[in-house]
């Protein structure tokens, strides 16, 4: 690029009514911009602000074949939270996955499940014991299964929940049970949220009062919400 030109010489790379086109491609580094606008309309896309000494920010970056691009916090801190919102009384909308893929370990939707088939596993009258467990990675997560327990002769009490310490019968609000007289009871065992910062096993259990032998089986299903 020419500098210090003569008068009315313009510039190297001067195109069409005297707008400066540097190279086809630049490279810019560290510019201040307030906002970015659209070709056609010359109307704002995206505004830009700061704050005081900001020292986090937001990176943008494209991806190879098949591979995600990405929005993602970055910045002088460990760990920076991304918020995204809408304004006023709007939210955000998130479109969902529609390839049939699950979704991958760590992410949104992450599901993970454990079966054990009925009759699987037996069980001894008035003890409190686990079905299965199954170990959750750190996050944010729904839970939820079934019991299904199975009686040689008719209970007089059969119960089932999720918890997550092994093998603890809780309050009594958070089990699913019956004091009727039953050779099977099959049902689904409250909700559980488990919010938590490592990897942790979810159990679900049971205890039943019966006669003659037991058997029990059933399913947790997790899935990450956050």
């Amino acid at each position: 690029m020419a500098t210090n030109n003569p008068v009315n010489v313009g510039l190297s790379g001067a195109t069409g009514t005297g707008n400066f086109v540097g190279s086809t491609a630049p490279t810019i580094v560290t510019p201040k911009i307030a906002a970015i606008n659209d070709p056609p309309n010359n109307t704002k896309v995206v505004d830009i602000v700061g704050v005081a000494s900001g020292v986090n920010y937001v990176q943008l970056g494209n991806a190879v074949t098949t591979g995600p691009a990405f929005v993602a916090a970055q910045g002088a801190d460990s760990n920076i939270a991304l918020n995204i919102k809408g304004k006023g009384t709007s939210g955000i909308n998130l479109f969902g996955i529609t390839s049939g893929v699950a979704q991958g370990a760590g992410y949104v939707g992450e599901v993970k499940t454990l079966n054990v088939l009925s009759g699987a596993v037996s069980i001894a009258t008035a003890t409190t014991a686990n079905v299965g467990s199954l170990v959750l990675t750190s996050g944010n997560w729904i839970v939820f299964g079934n019991v299904d327990l199975e009686f040689s002769v008719a209970s007089s009490f059969a119960s089932g929940w999720l918890s997550l310490t092994s093998a603890t019968l809780p309050d009594a609000s958070l089990i699913s049970c019956t004091r009727a007289s039953t050779t099977s009871f099959a049902v689904p065992v409250p909700l559980l949220i488990a919010n938590v910062s490592g990897s942790t096993t979810v159990y679900l259990s049971q205890r039943c009062v019966f006669g003659g032998t037991g058997t029990v089986g059933g399913n947790i299903i997790a899935i990450r919400y956050m």
